[in-house]
């Protein structure tokens, strides 16, 4: 028994110190500045996606994403370097992401993680990420936590959700001239944190919610939670939750006879989605974004990578636009990176970054960050699906302080 258990130490001593070698040896090529995933003029590049699971709609993100890349490899790279865009199948299951992140960083080689996907799935991995130090740009989440506090390797672009909700009820006021405003959310960080920014928002115009309503993920039945909404009297309602249940909750609606304005974020601003919805409750819906319309003229060159490298991937979806979106991003960063003829380094990156101030490029607008401020919080835009399609009905506008 006595030498089993010496054996077992032994082993797991030695293990110890392999993972020990690798952490050091990941932290000191980029301390010494010669960066992991460059040889040559190439770069190897990663994210974490779900290939499989029940998810698997979120892996058009990084298509588009990788869409990206190969279409700026195609026409010359940046400064000559080229780009290896890996991924690392997690099944958006937050359980298996740090797996997938050693993977990225350990095996691959990867000199920055770019896109990866989801808040759960990021906040799994943020401990070894801040850890090893590796640049993580435009991981798909608004969640604060990533960036409250600033850690210098991770940089967000996404509005964080509560400064998000803060958007929305400041439109909902000033826009659509709003007498009584409710929310509807998803009994978690997510919505949570979206809640919070309307209520700051709110506190800050002296008003207060008509209610606020949370549900749990995995709610069927919203009819209980829509009546608790018309009896408020609330003539505005932002959604905070994630995707599925916004279909129910509108539909519920429908099924009470209330017909409210609606506000959502993004990610429900898709046909497949609203075209499930009783036309009379699309109608009265709004949706902020920060990314294009992918019909707009700006976005030729993304229709044209997605119709040429993934002709499967519905390139009308703002899926795969938000990916190609955070992809130019990284690109715009790494562009000022080596423009003075500098070898890419991880630090380097990560001073770029910091030097973009109200950077807009055609994906992105007013995106800022500084040493001190790693949440770019990139202005928004206010949507509707009519006939069919998205048509703006609000300019970009810078997103509100709230405090």
């Amino acid at each position: 028994m006595k030498r089993q258990k010496t054996a077992i130490m032994t082993l797991l001593l030695g293990l110890l110190v392999c993972a020990s070698l690798v952490f050091g040896a990941v932290t000191r090529a980029s301390a010494q500045g010669t960066a992991p995933g460059v040889s040559g003029k190439e770069v190897t590049l990663g994210a974490w996606t779900p290939e499989s699971g029940l998810a698997t709609v979120l892996l058009s993100i990084s298509q588009g994403a990788d869409a990206y890349f190969r279409w700026s490899n195609d026409h010359g790279g940046i400064n000559g370097y080229h780009f290896k865009f890996v991924l690392a199948n997690d099944q958006y299951n937050p359980a298996l992401t740090p797996a997938a992140a050693r993977r990225l960083v350990e095996v691959d080689k990867a000199f920055a993680i770019v896109t990866a996907v989801g808040t759960p799935s990021n906040v799994a991995a943020l401990s070894y990420i801040s850890r090893v130090g590796i640049p993580n740009v435009g991981p798909l989440t608004g969640d604060p936590a990533l960036t409250h506090p600033v850690r210098k390797n991770i940089f967000t672009v996404m509005p964080d959700y509560t400064t998000e909700g803060a958007f929305q009820a400041q439109f909902a006021l000033d826009n659509l001239h709003s007498k009584s405003l409710a929310v509807i959310y998803q009994n978690d960080a997510l919505g949570k944190s979206g809640v919070d920014g309307v209520v700051k928002l709110l506190a800050q115009r002296g008003l207060k919610a008509a209610t606020t309503v949370p549900y749990d993920l995995g709610t069927v039945n919203f009819t209980p939670m829509i009546a608790r909404l018309k009896a408020s009297g609330a003539d505005t309602v932002i959604v905070w939750g994630s995707v599925p249940p916004f279909v129910p909750i509108l539909k519920g609606a429908q099924a009470l006879g209330y017909q409210p304005k609606w506000l959502a974020y993004l990610f429900d601003a898709a046909p497949a989605v609203l075209d499930q919805i009783p036309p009379a409750q699309v109608s009265n819906a709004y949706f902020d974004s920060w990314v294009p319309l992918p019909s707009d003229a700006a976005m030729a060159a993304y229709r044209e990578a997605m119709a040429k490298y993934y002709p499967q991937v519905t390139s009308s979806s703002f899926l795969p636009a938000t990916g190609w979106a955070l992809a130019s991003v990284f690109s715009s960063g790494f562009s000022r990176m080596v423009a003075g003829g500098a070898e890419p380094s991880w630090s380097g990156l990560e001073g770029a970054l910091e030097g973009m101030h109200d950077f807009s490029n055609a994906y992105v607008h007013g995106l800022t960050f500084a040493p001190d401020n790693h949440q770019g919080e990139p202005a928004e835009y206010v949507m509707k699906y009519e006939s069919g399609k998205f048509v703006k009905v609000a300019p970009y506008m810078p997103l509100p302080a709230i405090h």
